[in-house]
């Protein structure tokens, strides 16, 4: 489900966006 995949790759982006920033 393209929904899905984007949900879940948005989540992802966020948590590896935060994870950069704090990095």
């Amino acid at each position: 489900d393209p929904g899905l995949g984007l949900d879940l790759n948005m989540d992802f982006v966020r948590k590896y966006s935060t994870s950069v920033t704090v990095g």
